[in-house]
């Protein structure tokens, strides 16, 4: 798999990405053994939670892509980069804020 996008239940740097569920944890070990890149989606409510199970350490994501409510960022690695949703909202005519499509493109990761 070329590149694998997937979110956690929890997210710390001690225990990296966690789910509470052990048969998805399973699974996730799997998908993140195959993918040549990660890009881990999750907004700031699941930093410094904690499930029952680990499936990746958080240095094996090349991209993290978190809100604007991620109350701090641990030092990257130097391979993970850092995507704050938030920058890439646009205001509409009436001033509500609406996504912008991220593009992974150009963002890849040289060893």
């Amino acid at each position: 798999m070329d590149l694998l996008v997937l979110g956690a239940h929890g997210v710390t740097e001690e225990a990296g990405l966690t789910t509470p569920n052990l048969t998805e944890a399973q699974t996730n070990r799997a998908l993140v053994a195959s993918a040549r890149r990660i890009a881990v989606v999750a907004d700031h409510s699941k930093w410094g939670v904690v499930g029952l199970s680990g499936f990746a350490a958080l240095e094996q994501a090349d991209w993290f892509v978190t809100d604007a409510g991620m109350p701090a960022r641990p030092a990257p690695s130097s391979r993970r980069r850092w995507v704050n949703s938030s920058s890439r909202a646009r205001s509409s005519e009436r001033g509500a804020r609406r996504p912008v499509p991220l593009s992974l493109e150009g963002w890849a990761v040289h060893p």
